[in-house]
């Protein structure tokens, strides 16, 4: 239904909560979308980006919130 949720879309949205802060989220085809809108004034914040060394040539990020041990079955 194009609406945002996810486990990233909750911590922000009660982080905003807690700061007082007003949001409305916009969904972006791709990151390079999403880059592009944080460049334009559209955006200021990307939920859920993986960070990489390219993308911290773009965007800064936060440390992390959820960590979760992987494994191969």
């Amino acid at each position: 239904d194009g609406s945002a949720d996810g486990l990233a879309v909750e911590v922000f949205r009660r982080s905003a909560a807690a700061a007082g802060l007003p949001y409305r989220f916009v969904a972006q085809p791709s990151f390079a979308a999403a880059i592009q809108a944080l460049r334009r004034g559209d955006a200021d914040v990307v939920v859920a980006a993986v960070r990489t060394p390219e993308r911290l040539r773009e965007a800064q990020f936060v440390g992390p919130y959820y960590s979760t041990p992987s494994a191969i079955i």
